[in-house]
């Protein structure tokens, strides 16, 4: 039993599990790979869905709970650690857009339609981590009786 108690891992960089022909665990440059046998390839590690902060995510996870983070970008202009710009057309604002301030991707934007001085229509997109890809996107469409707004449309497009 003594030996076995002070066991405290392998000096091998590349662990299997269940025989030869079994996944591995393989130390890359102080990362921890999860391999085939023949380390020609990575495997799915499979695990619950997270409990604490530090814990991994799962797809179902992410699947189920990105949407809600998407949805609060579409609905929220204010965000951290962003970059922020304005674009005007002569008085009127036509554009916003938010880009990350590491990568300079864009996070989110809206643009906005302007006719005779009036917000006619917004599309409020929010993108993926590489900046074009459109996660979630919206389209606001405002219609006015002279100068007085009387009703708007919301339409989730992504």
């Amino acid at each position: 039993m003594g030996f076995f108690s002070r066991f405290a891992g392998t000096v091998t960089s590349f662990f299997q599990v269940g025989g030869p022909t079994g996944p591995a665990w393989k130390n890359n440059s102080g990362n921890l790979d999860a391999r085939v046998a023949g380390d020609t390839a990575y495997v799915n590690v499979r695990g619950l869905d997270p409990v604490a902060a530090q814990d991994f995510v799962t797809l179902n996870y992410f699947s189920t709970n990105a949407v809600s983070a998407i949805n609060l970008l579409l609905a929220s202009d204010i965000i951290q650690a962003a970059n922020y710009a304005v674009t005007y057309t002569g008085n009127y604002v036509t554009s916003e857009t938010w880009t990350n301030q590491g990568t300079g991707n864009k996070i989110k934007d809206i643009v906005y339609t302007v006719v005779a001085g009036k917000t006619t229509q917004e599309v409020r997109s929010v993108y993926a981590a590489n900046g074009t890809t459109v996660l979630g996107q919206v389209t606001y469409v405002y219609t006015y009786t002279g100068s007085k707004l009387t009703s708007g449309t919301v339409t989730r497009n992504v």
